[in-house]
């Protein structure tokens, strides 16, 4: 008899982020897209922080926002990725060079309780304990999660991040079906400064952990 049982599905977290045009749009239109996509679905939203971005020159940049959302899938990691490249690609996304202000970034944050480093995707992203903007978000959705790379929990990683800029909470949801939780709403945290291009895999070559990263 044919096997008709569903496959197997694995547990992502998906770091987006935007810092040109209508910001907060892309990220609810990227979050739209990822759960609109047959093999994936959006299963929680972290709240969204704003941080001025760090770029390597110095020049001014917008305020980035990012954020974390978990994501149930039936994809294969480097299958995730492509679609986290079409939703790119699709709101507009241009790769000028390592750290361009970008439209829209969607980085491939954890897979599973996978350890894997292949030509184009690292997982978990290799420089997660570094930046408080993506740690943040993740801790406020499973702070006890022991994350491979590491074999540390997300708390215990952030609670160690080097990265000690201002995050600011803000009151924005990612859906109209998960709103922003009050206790963590107008808020601020240290840590958070980032690149427009430091999201994912952080480089613009052959690796990255999403659109570039």
């Amino acid at each position: 008899p044919r096997n008709t049982a569903a496959p197997p599905r694995a547990l992502g977290a998906i770091a987006p982020g935007a810092i040109l045009g209508d910001r907060s749009g892309q990220l609810r239109a990227a979050v739209a897209a990822l759960d609109a996509h047959p093999d994936v679905t959006v299963t929680r939203c972290s709240p969204v922080y704003e941080a001025e971005a760090h770029t390597l020159d110095g020049t001014p940049q917008p305020a980035y926002l990012n954020a974390v959302v978990t994501a149930s899938t039936s994809l294969d990691p480097e299958a995730l990725l492509d679609v986290l490249l079409a939703i790119e690609q699709e709101a507009g996304r241009t790769r000028a060079h390592r750290w361009a202000s970008r439209t829209l970034d969607l980085d491939l944050v954890l897979y599973a309780d996978l350890h894997l480093d292949t030509a184009r995707l690292s997982v978990p992203h290799p420089r997660l304990a570094e930046r408080r903007f993506v740690l943040q978000p993740l801790a406020d959705l499973a702070p006890d999660r022991v994350v491979p790379r590491w074999n540390e929990t997300v708390a215990d990683l952030l609670a160690a991040c080097p990265d000690r800029a201002a995050l600011r909470c803000t009151d924005f949801a990612l859906r109209d079906d998960e709103p922003q939780d009050a206790s963590h709403g107008g808020g601020s945290h240290g840590g958070g400064s980032h690149g427009g291009g430091s999201h994912g895999g952080g480089d613009e070559e052959p690796r990255r952990n999403r659109s570039e990263g």
